[in-house]
């Protein structure tokens, strides 16, 4: 599952819908769950070239770490 930004969503499917279609990070597929409305910076990230998955999934399948590096709320 991933839920991604607007940009990315324009990027990879133009004016398609997004939604239940899959694409690779890092060689992994995820199936679009989500679409974030366009934001635009807020404070050091970009939202609309967001990709979110589940925080587990990035530990196991995206970073390989077993620990946290960092938690941003």
């Amino acid at each position: 599952m991933v839920i991604i930004g607007s940009k990315v969503k324009e990027d990879l499917f133009g004016f398609s819908d997004a939604l239940g279609k899959k694409i690779k990070v890092k060689n992994k597929t995820f199936r679009v769950i989500g679409i974030l409305p366009k934001k635009g910076q807020v404070m050091i990230f970009n939202l609309d070239d967001l990709a979110i998955v589940p925080y587990l999934t990035a530990q196991k399948y995206l970073t390989g770490n077993d620990h946290y590096n960092s938690i941003l709320v």
